[in-house]
């Protein structure tokens, strides 16, 4: 007999046409879906930030949010996959993700105020809040792929392959979407355009997938022509809403928004005050005071002036303790500031000193630097402040020559200060660049005693901050061998003025966080109090004083010079920061660290 043999199917040019169609279609959903995970993840911590700051507790709590989202996604979408693989079903899921991601803008800042007044901790509040908003687009976006991977696969042979190309291309798009975000999206545009264009187009995404994939497979008349239409229409109206209600940031009724940009690093807005007036207009008065904020729903202001009083005037009246500074310094030439807000400090001293020949003002946004000119700086001609944009510690190492004051003032939207400028490899640097007799400023927010030892600690930043000025290089880097240089304290005096409310008493109010003014000092021996306020009295004194702003006010400043602490005993329960050690995100929470 002869043998027989199966003819092979001829072949058919334009259904393979159409399966590579599709093909493609699966990989640029799931490419464009990586991308938009990893942005939303970025910019989510934009969201979280002015309620909850930028902490590394925030960056945590966002991240294993969404990777238990994408796990539990990965493994519904794989399972629903299984039972039925229709591509219609992933455009419902790309289509829902896509609205999900388009809302966070409209409601973020109302969830996250919500969730902050009623979660009081400072770790569980971001995650609560990431819980909330993202979960949902995070849990659906992850389940594009296990659906893919089932839509390619045509054998069994084949899905480890297919898994393994699809996986790859989702990653890629993942770090595109990185990179686009992280060096373009954020530098160029607001945080809620940002994720509303992400939502629009995830959703267009859906519908046009669907006619594409569907019409690839099936041909155009097997399209589910309603599904497709009311998915093109949700990505519609998403753009419309976009359009024609754009998201706008959260400003209290007793303020109005002059103006505000959104930079690579904060959410930038300056306001000022409303008064009582027809129609809630804004009243000039001499009382209005006007304020540059990085975070407006907790009303944490980086500084401010009156601006109606028609002489430059300072709102901010804890900066005025930085005045002190000309007891250790009578005459300043060159001052530099670290971190400028409004650079109020800096204005003043150069309109009040006749000694200041230069000010450098270092500060990290660009946005800050362009508002801090435009609506708080004094219209001085020939200024003699020079502002650099860039990180204070990289460029305190560019700038030539040396200072007489060095101020650090340098704040997150948190409010807690960069890590890396408060260390002693920092403060070694920042010695580096003064002046002999010069000296070294420190804003910081801290209490001034922990209340319970065992539970919170809400001073330990101060003590921190205090132990690594005194220390000496054989203490911050453990050396076996010291040399006698090495012994030798990073600054032998170390005083402190914390800021007292009118009419409280600072026994009573100790707990509290403030701003406490550090000033260290290379003096031998340390001055009585008793010194610093009879010099205080006499820079005050005179027909032509050499202080410039109102004597009582400079006068309690230097009377509230801090003198009970932080004793031995407080110095012993904290770490030295150091590069290598600083723990400074927790010491904002007030728990407490060993060494």
């Amino acid at each position: 007999m002869a043998e027989t043999f199966e003819k092979p199917a001829a072949p058919n040019p334009e259904a393979d046409a159409r399966a590579l169609r599709a093909a493609r279609t699966l990989v640029l959903i799931v490419m464009l879906c990586g991308a938009v995970l990893m942005g939303v993840e970025i910019v989510g911590a934009r969201v979280l930030a002015p309620s909850f700051g930028s902490s590394v507790f925030v960056w945590g709590g966002l991240i294993g949010l969404l990777m238990a989202a994408m796990a539990l996604g990965y493994y519904i979408g794989g399972r629903w996959a299984d039972r039925n693989p229709s591509f219609t079903n992933l455009a419902w899921v790309i289509g829902l993700a896509g609205a999900a991601v388009f809302v966070v803008p409209y409601v973020g800042n109302g969830v996250c105020r919500d969730i902050a007044r009623v979660v009081s901790h400072r770790t569980l509040g971001p995650l609560a809040a990431a819980a909330a908003l993202f979960f949902i687009p995070s849990f659906l976006l992850a389940m594009v792929s296990p659906f893919a991977v089932k839509l390619s696969a045509t054998s069994l042979a084949r899905v480890g392959g297919i898994a393994g190309r699809l996986y790859a291309l989702s990653t890629f798009g993942s770090i595109a979407g990185t990179l686009l975000t992280t060096f373009l999206f954020i530098p160029w545009f607001k945080v809620a355009n940002i994720l509303c264009g992400l939502g629009v187009i995830t959703m267009a995404v859906s519908a046009w997938g669907l006619a594409r994939f569907e019409g690839s497979t099936r041909g155009l008349k097997g399209i589910p022509r309603e599904i497709a239409a009311l998915l093109a229409l949700l990505a519609l109206a998403g753009l419309e809403t976009w359009i024609v209600f754009p998201s706008q940031p959260f400003i209290p009724d007793k303020y109005r928004l002059v103006e505000y940009e959104e930079s690579s690093y904060h959410e930038v807005a300056v306001v000022e005050e409303i008064f009582d007036g027809p129609n809630g207009r804004l009243q000039p008065t001499d009382e209005i005071r006007r304020w540059l904020t990085f975070d407006m729903q907790r009303a944490i202001m980086q500084g401010g002036v009156y601006p109606y009083r028609g002489v430059y005037s300072n709102a901010m009246t804890f900066s005025q303790i930085v005045h002190l500074s000309l007891e250790w310094v009578p005459e300043p030439k060159r001052m530099l500031v670290i971190g400028s807000g409004v650079a109020v400090v800096p204005a003043e001293f150069q309109l009040h000193y006749p000694s200041i020949e230069h000010v450098d003002v270092l500060e990290i946004d660009d946005v800050v630097v362009k508002l801090a000119k435009k609506y708080f700086q004094p219209d001085i001609p020939n200024s003699k402040v020079a502002f650099h944009v860039g990180d204070g510690r990289t460029n305190l190492k560019l700038l030539e020559g040396n200072y007489d004051i060095i101020l650090l003032d340098a704040y997150s939207s948190a409010s807690q200060i960069p890590y890396h400028l408060l260390t002693w490899e920092f403060f070694h640097e920042a010695k580096q660049k003064l002046a002999p007799g010069g000296i070294v400023v420190s804003n910081i927010r801290s209490a001034l005693r922990n209340d319970d030892p065992d539970q919170m600690r809400p001073a330990d930043i101060l003590f921190s901050a205090v132990k690594t000025m005194r220390s000496n290089r054989a203490e911050a880097e453990r050396l076996a061998n010291p040399t006698t240089a090495d012994r030798e304290p990073l600054f032998k005096q170390v005083y402190l003025f914390p800021r007292i409310w009118t009419g409280t008493n600072l026994r009573e109010e100790i707990y509290e966080i403030r701003n406490v003014i550090v000033f260290c000092t290379d003096e031998a021996s340390p001055r009585e109090h008793e010194e610093i306020v009879r010099q205080a009295e006499f820079l005050t004194l005179g027909h032509d004083p050499k202080v410039k702003i109102e004597n009582r006010v400079f006068v309690r400043n230097a009377k509230n010079q801090y003198r009970e602490g932080p004793t031995e005993a407080d110095l012993q329960d904290v770490p030295i920061l150091t590069d290598d050690y600083v723990p400074v995100d927790t010491m904002y929470l007030g728990i407490k660290h060993d060494q």
